[in-house]
């Protein structure tokens, strides 16, 4: 686990897993070949079932495949990831049908705790592209983009896949290069 702020921290499993310690939330779970990595790296820090909050970047299932390990939490993510979700589990490609199923009865919509974020700690930014519902959140604290799949350190996410929003994809990494962010946390190491 790799310490970003003294409340931040990054468990990189392939994509990045996110938890910010003091607001037991975590951003994006990781893909399911790497759940007993999860599990113990965040055992150093918190226990799964103190996490209160799990918000999704998107659903892939390299960023939801470990939802399970989260008991006592509500998850999260845009009205439309959820919409897509619903009418095509297969937009995530690889999940197991307990996962699926799991996300198609717990899934909320982030706007339903926007103000609460917002006021607190996470600004919530739609950045269609890599999917139609992607969603970035800026740490406004700690100055940390959480970009999901939309921006990486060294490129961008792909915009080809069945419910990419080729068209969309410029305005949103626009969105994002206005953002004075010190660190740029993003769901991949590329």
């Amino acid at each position: 686990m790799q310490e970003l702020t003294d409340n931040i921290y990054k468990i990189n499993v392939d994509s990045n897993v996110y938890l910010l310690k003091k607001e037991k939330t975590i951003i994006d779970t990781g893909p399911r070949a790497y759940h007993d990595k999860v599990k113990q790296e965040l055992a150093k820090f918190i226990k799964p079932e103190e996490i209160k909050k799990i918000i999704l970047t998107h659903i892939h299932y390299d960023h939801c495949g470990n939802v399970d390990l989260f008991p006592n939490a509500d998850f999260y993510t845009s009205k439309k990831e959820i919409e897509d979700f619903k009418k095509n589990p297969n937009l995530a490609f690889t999940l197991p049908k307990e996962i699926v199923e799991f996300l198609k009865n717990k899934l909320k919509n982030i706007n339903e705790i926007r103000d609460f974020l917002e006021k607190n700690y996470l600004e919530i930014i739609e950045v269609p592209g890599h999917t139609a519902g992607s969603i970035a959140l800026f740490h406004k604290k700690e100055k940390i983009l959480f970009s999901g799949d939309c921006m990486f350190e060294n490129g961008i996410g792909r915009y080809d896949l069945p419910n990419s929003k080729p068209d969309e994809m410029e305005k949103s990494l626009d969105k994002l290069k206005q953002i004075k962010y010190k660190i740029l946390a993003s769901g991949h190491d590329y």
